[in-house]
This record gives C-alpha cells, sequence and structure tokens, in this order.
C-alpha cells in the first residue's frame, strides 16, 4: 500500500519518498505490461542467452536495428561523461 502513498501528508509516513517511488514503480510497470502486446517468454529467453553469447549487456528482443541502441547508449554516455559540478549556464539569471 505504500506505492499508493504519495498523495499522503508526510506526518503520515515521513522519509518515504525513495521506497514508495520504487513500489510505485514495479505497480506501474506491472500495470503497463498487462496492457502491452508480449513477446513469448520462449522468445525472451532464446534472445537473452543468444545476446550473452554476443557480449551484449541490455537486450532488446523485439528490436531488429542494433544501431538504434548503439545510438542511445552513445547518448547517454556522452550526457554521463558532460556532467559537470558547476550549473549549467542555460540556468544562470542574466
Amino acid at each position: 500500500m505504500i506505492a499508493f502513498s504519495g498523495p499522503a501528508p508526510s506526518l503520515v509516513m515521513p522519509r518515504r519518498a525513495v521506497y514508495a517511488g520504487g513500489l510505485a514503480f514495479a505497480v506501474a510497470m506491472s500495470q503497463t505490461l498487462s496492457a502491452v502486446r508480449r513477446m513469448s517468454a520462449d522468445d525472451v529467453v532464446t534472445a537473452s542467452l543468444r545476446g550473452l553469447e554476443l557480449g551484449e549487456v541490455e537486450v532488446a528482443p523485439g528490436v531488429e536495428d542494433a544501431s538504434l541502441l548503439n545510438a542511445i547508449f552513445s547518448a547517454e554516455l556522452a550526457a554521463f561523461n558532460a556532467q559537470s559540478p558547476e550549473l549549467a549556464s542555460r540556468y544562470r539569471g542574466n
């Protein structure tokens, strides 16, 4: 029930944000998975094992063009490496 406690006042359960947020994510993910057209479990296992053989860290069994995934991974890594302890100029006042 903590997954549904977001709107409750902080006096009810102080310091619950991370735990409740994680649980809310699990509930939302479960609800989404039951509403989305799914691949068979056999296909997911087959893709996972083949991905392991190929040395893939992430496996996306329904994505035909692996270059799309590589583009996402490159962009995420570029954003991560571009971090700075300084406030980005676009967020500074005039």
